[in-house]
């Protein structure tokens, strides 16, 4: 599994924050072991962009977010522009 970028993570607490506010929650970032995870795999499938699962205690991957590495590989199309710090067209 791969790491997002700064800028993908950076985008992600962006969105929490609006999250966060939306529906006066509070999510916080932790260092590991947290209920949220972002992870880059490989997907085969070419209209298949991420996945996810919903929260819970078992498997340990329940609640985790799954992005295609398409989204560093492929930046045009997936993801981030070289420098925009937002989410692209």
């Amino acid at each position: 599994m791969g790491t997002i970028k700064s800028e993908q993570r950076d985008t992600v607490r962006t969105i929490t924050s609006e999250v966060n506010n939306f529906l006066d929650i509070e999510l916080k970032e932790t260092e590991n072991d947290g209920d949220i995870r972002f992870n880059l795999v490989n997907i085969e499938e070419e209209d298949v962009a991420g996945f996810s699962f919903y929260p819970g205690e078992n498997p340990d991957y329940m609640g985790d977010i799954f992005l295609s590495t398409a989204f560093n590989n492929d930046p045009e199309n997936y993801g981030l522009g070289v420098g925009d710090g937002v989410a692209s067209d």
